[in-house]
């Protein structure tokens, strides 16, 4: 009830963060400049295309005052992804598990890719499209973003996402239940948290 599609959200992955540095080193300053030069072009594109405000929400761990030097004129916001997610228009993000509330939600969800990243983002941002359709931009091409062209991935926007939902959100009940091991995971036939299903 509470899904609107007022904003074109960006979900930040960290273009410093402690995962990738430790794997390819620290970026240079060229390559960071780079970077949020081409995604401050892509945001903006998408902003006229389809006539919403941006919303980059930061990675917990993102600082964002490093991050305010490169992005002046866009909106910063911290610790309420999914509160925005829930009224994006469109979601725009490398790779985030906050983008499994878009997928639920059936948003428009576009991915993007550059090697300006390095080799640790490289392989991350092509995890979801290789789970399900997804439309992806090479960030290097943003002048080459067309309307039509994304619009093309969500003909069938509600039907999209639904095997990726069926094999990696959803579960079928009654497919644990046939397993003995597992029924001592629900009580009064009601569901467990997901925590607990793992433990």
């Amino acid at each position: 009830k509470k899904k609107k599609e007022k904003y074109i959200v960006f979900l930040d992955s960290g273009f410093d963060h402690g995962d990738a540095i430790l794997q390819q080193g620290v970026h240079s300053e060229e390559n960071r400049k780079k970077y949020y030069f081409l995604l401050e072009k892509i945001l903006i594109k998408l902003s006229h295309i389809y006539k919403k405000k941006i919303i980059i929400c930061l990675h917990p761990k993102s600082d964002e005052k490093i991050i305010k030097k490169y992005i002046k004129n866009l909106k910063l916001i911290k610790y309420q992804t999914q509160n925005y997610i829930l009224k994006a228009h469109t979601v725009v993000f490398h790779e985030s598990s906050s983008v499994l509330d878009a997928i639920f939600l059936k948003k428009r969800i576009i991915n993007l890719q550059s090697i300006i990243m390095g080799s640790y983002f490289e392989k991350r941002n092509k995890y979801y499209p290789s789970k399900t359709k997804m439309c992806t931009i090479k960030m290097e091409n943003y002048k080459k973003i067309k309307k039509e062209n994304i619009e093309f991935f969500f003909k069938n926007k509600n039907k999209l996402y639904l095997n990726f939902i069926k094999n990696f959100v959803n579960f079928n009940k009654n497919n644990i239940l046939s397993k003995k091991n597992n029924q001592n995971l629900f009580k009064n036939d009601q569901y467990r948290p997901g925590y607990e299903q793992i433990v």
